[in-house]
């Protein structure tokens, strides 16, 4: 018997026959495996049961989101690059330290206690070191897209090159602002970019902002060429957005300068004479400590974290001044009495 046979049969109503027998017009694979499964149905009421519960159940609808929501994309190429020239300027660094960025401290960061619309996207390079990064990024709850990068080489010079990172970004952006309800985007890259897939979110009625480092910003001024348009939209200069021309009025910058002390650290030897060191050990406790508790003690101090492991159960806090070295020490005394400490 067929497939349409069997639906003339049973007793659904003549609307629900009409959407049977074009979901099989339109998938003619999944009709031997029904025919097949209702054939080894022992009652009307079964097959009844199996075609309304298998091919008539309504699709769950799509989940738009609110209003209240916040999607948040990273552009992890050119955060990172400008983070590392910004923070190694702010903080009078040569240019051979290694920056550190703990995702999951820049996340909360950013959102706040603001609900999440989906998990927050971050897009990048993969160079074979970095592999361990991204699933440290990827247990931090990041939706995590990756792309090799590409070498050229031309007239005996080799270049290695990004590749699909910013149409990627692009890509995810209109992803959001095309598929979802106008909410507010936050977008975090190096400097200003993708001006044509933030104009289409503005124009969409999109709250948007855009989370980036001060010496980035002028990549903007191709786009508008007003001197004052960072200043203007900076949430940190309240009392001036009404000055700036439509349609950047819903357009928030925020300067990842004020907030890297809490997101980043610097690991390594540092130049003893010109820092002063603390050391840390006990034996037990600082071999378990994470790089987050050692965050802990740089982020209540309000300063940038500097340290480096020198061997197991040994841990050297790198500070400027002696002043910075003595509140480090009273408070690690406050929180972790059983970490003996000493001025180097």
């Amino acid at each position: 018997m067929s497939i349409y046979n069997i639906i003339n049969d049973l007793t659904f109503t003549e609307q629900e026959k009409t959407k049977l027998r074009s979901y099989f017009f339109k998938h003619s694979d999944k009709v031997d495996m029904a025919v097949e499964i209702l054939n080894s149905c022992n009652s009307p009421k079964e097959k009844f049961d199996f075609m309304r519960e298998t091919f008539l159940k309504p699709e769950p609808a799509e989940n738009k989101g609110s209003p209240e929501d916040l999607y948040i994309i990273i552009d992890n190429s050119n955060f990172y690059i400008e983070a590392f020239k910004s923070i190694r300027q702010m903080e009078g660094l040569s240019e051979n330290f290694q920056l550190f960025i703990d995702y999951g401290r820049l996340l909360r960061v950013i959102q706040k206690t603001r609900n999440l619309g989906r998990p927050p996207t971050i897009v990048g390079s993969r160079p074979p070191p970095l592999d361990s990064l991204w699933n440290r990024i990827r247990r931090d709850g990041y939706d995590i897209h990756i792309y090799d990068k590409i070498i050229i080489t031309t007239n005996n010079e080799t270049v290695t090159k990004e590749k699909m990172v910013d149409n990627a970004v692009g890509f995810h952006i209109d992803e959001v602002i095309f598929t979802k309800t106008p909410a507010t985007i936050a977008l975090v890259s190096g400097d200003c970019d993708y001006f044509r897939n933030i104009q289409g979110a503005l124009e969409r009625k999109w709250k948007v902002e855009l989370w980036a480092w001060h010496s980035g910003i002028t990549n903007y001024h191709y786009f508008y060429p007003d001197p004052l348009f960072y200043a203007k939209n900076n949430m940190h200069s309240p009392g001036v957005s009404h000055l700036v021309k439509k349609p950047f009025l819903q357009t928030t910058f925020i300067p990842l300068d004020n907030y890297y002390k809490i997101f980043s650290w610097g690991y390594g030897v540092a130049n003893t004479e010109e820092m002063k060191i603390l050391q840390l050990s006990d034996g037990d406790e600082i071999r378990i400590w994470e790089n987050d508790d050692v965050m802990n003690c740089y982020v209540a101090l309000d300063l940038f974290g500097w340290w480096h492991r020198y061997k197991r159960g040994i841990l050297l806090l790198y500070f400027r001044s002696n002043e910075e070295l003595q509140k480090a020490q009273l408070w690690v005394h406050e929180k972790h009495p059983n970490i003996r400490v000493k001025k180097l």
